[in-house]
């Protein structure tokens, strides 16, 4: 997924087509959402980061958008707003250029 995300091959145009048909979703424990999150924070990604020109809460808001992640019954009263948050964000800081 990382490279995906930080990339523009072959996994990132798959990630996309896949963002672009409703029907289809990848699926995700709660685990990668968290372990992407440190990943991102690494001066290795902040590098690719600053190439790209995407912040790593922009590229952890794509993932999360991208995926079908199973919510938690303790968490289930205050995703939506999590969930309206993400998607109030301006497009170009959701999306990558393609």
């Amino acid at each position: 997924m990382l490279s995906a995300l930080l990339w523009r091959g072959t996994p990132y145009h798959l990630l996309s087509a896949i963002s672009q048909r409703p029907e289809l979703r990848i699926y995700s424990s709660t685990a990668l959402p968290e372990k992407l999150a440190d990943v991102l924070a690494r001066p290795t990604a902040n590098r690719r980061l600053t190439l790209i020109g995407r912040s790593a809460g922009a590229v952890l808001a794509d993932y999360v958008e991208a995926i079908g992640l199973p919510i938690p019954a303790a968490c289930r009263a205050w995703w939506p707003a999590m969930s309206m948050t993400i998607r109030s964000l301006p497009p170009q800081s959701r999306r990558a250029p393609t």
